[in-house]
């Protein structure tokens, strides 16, 4: 398995998104967000097990969302 990778998302929090996405493919079920450093791996779910996963509410302006995962490569 690949070593496990944190970046920050793509994706803008604006009050208002809910989707945001990796810069490459993750295996599915390693995907732990933060929000202002700030784990919540109850707050996510895969969207296509590949770049985009959402969050059950959407962040607000200013705050920084950086995701944990493991990549499929």
């Amino acid at each position: 398995m690949n070593p496990p990778v944190k970046e920050l998302a793509i994706g803008l929090p604006d009050g208002v998104t809910t989707d945001f996405q990796t810069r490459i493919p993750y295996v599915s079920g390693t995907v732990v967000p933060f929000i202002n450093g700030q784990a919540l791996p109850e707050d996510v779910i895969e969207v296509d097990s590949w770049l985009i996963f959402r969050l059950e509410y959407a962040p607000k302006v200013g705050d920084t969302i950086s995701v944990y995962y493991v990549p499929k490569v």
